[in-house]
C-alpha cells in the first residue's frame, strides 16, 4: 500500500473518530435526559408519531407526511428500545412500498398532454386534435376488463372564464368528438360504420354525452342527458366483458349490458378530438372545452377505487380552476384600471 493511501486511510479514521468523539457525549446526554422523563411522556413520544404515521399511511395516504412521521417514530423508538425501532422501520418500509404501489394502481398514469398538474393547463379540444398511439396503453392484464377515466369541461356561453369558444358558436348542430379508440375517420365516412370501442361524443344541439361501442357487427350506445356547462366533471367508464358502467363524479350514473363481448383494441390508436374530416369547417375539430387527466387502466376499477381517484384528482382540478378564476379577476381589474 502506498504512503498516500495510508495517509488517506489515517485521515478517514481520524475524521470518523472525531465525529464519534463529538457526537457520543451529546447522544449520551439525550439518553440521560430521555430516561429522566416520566414514563407517560416517553410513551406519548412514541405513540403520537406512530398514530400519525398510521393515519397518513393507511387511513388518509399522504406519502410525504407518512415518511416524516415514520422517521420521527423510528427516532423516538430508538431512544426507547433499539430492537423495536429496527423492527418498526423494516415493517414500515415494507408497508409503505405496498401502499404506494396500491395507490399508484388506483390513481393511474394520466396521458402527458392532459396532465393538468404537470402542464398547469388542461387540453383544449377546440380546433386541436391528438393521436395517442396504441403503444401508450399498457397491455390488458385480463382481456375485456378495462377502465377509462377523464375530466371534462364544456364552455357553455360567453360568460365563462375559459372563454375561447362556446357551445352556441362552435360546431353547433354537428356531432363533436371528445375521444374514441378505433379506426381512423376519413372525409367520406359514415360515423355509423366507424370502428370504436369506446367512443365519447357530444350530440349536435343538445348537451348530451353519447358513449358508443361499435365493431363490425354491433352498434351499441349509452346516452347521458344534460351534461353541465362551465363545470368540471369526472367521467369513468368501467368495462367488464359485456357489462358497462358509467360513473359521473364518483357516482354510478348508468349501466348497459352489451350484446357483444368487449372488443380488444390493442392494435388501435386513440383519437382526441379527431373528427376534423367530418366537420363542416375542415379547420375545426372537437368541441368547445377541455379534457384533463385522461387515464387508461388495464383492469376494472372498483367503486372504492373510483371514489378515491375522484377525490384525489378533484383537489388538483379545483386548485387549477381557482387559479384561473383568480387570474381572470386580476385581468378584469387591470382593464378597469387602464380604461
Amino acid at each position: 500500500m502506498s504512503r498516500n493511501n495510508i495517509s488517506k486511510n489515517n485521515n478517514y479514521f481520524k475524521t470518523t473518530y472525531d465525529i464519534v468523539k463529538y457526537t457520543k457525549p451529546k447522544y449520551d446526554k439525550i439518553i440521560e435526559w430521555y430516561n429522566g422523563t416520566p414514563i407517560t411522556v416517553r410513551i406519548l413520544n412514541v405513540i403520537v408519531p406512530f398514530i400519525l404515521t398510521y393515519i397518513f399511511t393507511i387511513i388518509n395516504y399522504k406519502l410525504s407526511l407518512s415518511i416524516v412521521f415514520g422517521i420521527l417514530t423510528f427516532l423516538t423508538m430508538l431512544l426507547y428500545n433499539r430492537p423495536i425501532a429496527y423492527t418498526f422501520i423494516v415493517l414500515y418500509i415494507i408497508i409503505i412500498v405496498k401502499v404506494s404501489n396500491s395507490t399508484n394502481k388506483i390513481l393511474g398514469n394520466p396521458l402527458k398532454e392532459t396532465n393538468i398538474y404537470m402542464n398547469n393547463s388542461a387540453y383544449s379540444c377546440a380546433g386541436h386534435s391528438l393521436t395517442v398511439p396504441n403503444t401508450w396503453f399498457p397491455a390488458e392484464s385480463n382481456g375485456g376488463y378495462f377502465t377509462y377515466s377523464y375530466w371534462l369541461y364544456i364552455n357553455g356561453n360567453n360568460n365563462n372564464i375559459n372563454k375561447e369558444n362556446n357551445w352556441n358558436n362552435y360546431r353547433y348542430s354537428e356531432w363533436k368528438s371528445i375521444f374514441y379508440r378505433g379506426s381512423v375517420i376519413n372525409d367520406s365516412e359514415d360515423l355509423s360504420k366507424l370502428l370504436q370501442f369506446p367512443g365519447f361524443w357530444l350530440t349536435p344541439k343538445i348537451n348530451n354525452l353519447v358513449i358508443v361501442f361499435q365493431n363490425s357487427t354491433f352498434v351499441e350506445r349509452l346516452e347521458i342527458d344534460n351534461i353541465e356547462f362551465n363545470k368540471w366533471m369526472n367521467i369513468v367508464l368501467v368495462v367488464e366483458m359485456k357489462s358497462v358502467s358509467i360513473y359521473i363524479n364518483g357516482i354510478l350514473e348508468r349501466t348497459l349490458n352489451l350484446y357483444q363481448n368487449a372488443s380488444l383494441m390493442n392494435n388501435y390508436n386513440l383519437y382526441i378530438s379527431g373528427d376534423k374530416l367530418i366537420s363542416k369547417n375542415k379547420k375545426k375539430s372537437g368541441f368547445p372545452g377541455y379534457i384533463a387527466n385522461l387515464i387508461y387502466y388495464n383492469h376494472s376499477l372498483t367503486v372504492n377505487d373510483i371514489i378515491s381517484g375522484y377525490n384525489y384528482y378533484k383537489k388538483i382540478i379545483d386548485s387549477y380552476q381557482n387559479n384561473l378564476l383568480r387570474n381572470n379577476r386580476v385581468e378584469v381589474n387591470s382593464k378597469l384600471i387602464t380604461n
